[in-house]
C-alpha cells in the first residue's frame, strides 16, 4: 500500500528554504541549513535558458542572418550587427560602391554585386 502523507512527514529529518535573489551565473552558490536535527550545506546555481539573458532571464537574443535581421549576441544579449550592417536589427546595409560608366560595384563583407544607374541627360 503507498505510504499517506502523514507518515511521510514522519521521515522527515530536516527542512530547509532560503528566501533571497540569487542571480543567473555559471558559479555555484553555497547556502548553509542549521537546523535542529542536522546541519546542511549545499550549493545550488541559476542559469538562463539558451537565448535569454539578464538578472531575470527575460532578455531574449538568437543570433540570425536573413531578412530579419544580421547579427550575433554578445554575452549581456546586446545584438552585434555583423560587418557591413547597421541599425537596430541590422537590416540596414553599409554598401562601399564606386561609380563606373553608369555601373557600381558595391562591396560588402562577404559579396560583390553591381548595380546600374542609366545616366540621364
Amino acid at each position: 500500500m503507498f505510504p499517506t502523507l502523514l507518515a511521510e512527514s514522519t521521515r522527515l529529518i530536516e527542512r530547509s528554504f532560503h528566501s533571497g535573489i540569487i542571480a543567473p551565473a555559471p558559479s555555484w552558490t553555497t547556502l548553509r541549513h542549521n537546523g535542529a536535527n542536522a546541519r546542511l550545506l549545499y550549493r545550488i546555481r541559476v542559469l538562463c535558458d539558451p537565448n535569454f539573458y539578464d538578472t531575470t532571464c527575460v532578455k531574449f537574443c538568437r543570433s540570425r542572418d536573413d531578412t530579419f535581421g544580421h547579427y550575433s549576441c554578445d554575452a549581456n544579449g546586446d545584438k552585434v550587427c555583423h560587418p557591413g550592417w547597421t541599425g537596430v536589427n541590422c537590416q540596414t546595409g553599409m554598401w562601399s560602391c564606386s561609380s563606373s560608366l553608369g555601373f557600381k560595384p558595391c562591396k560588402t563583407s562577404s559579396k560583390t554585386f553591381f548595380l546600374f544607374f542609366p545616366q540621364l541627360n
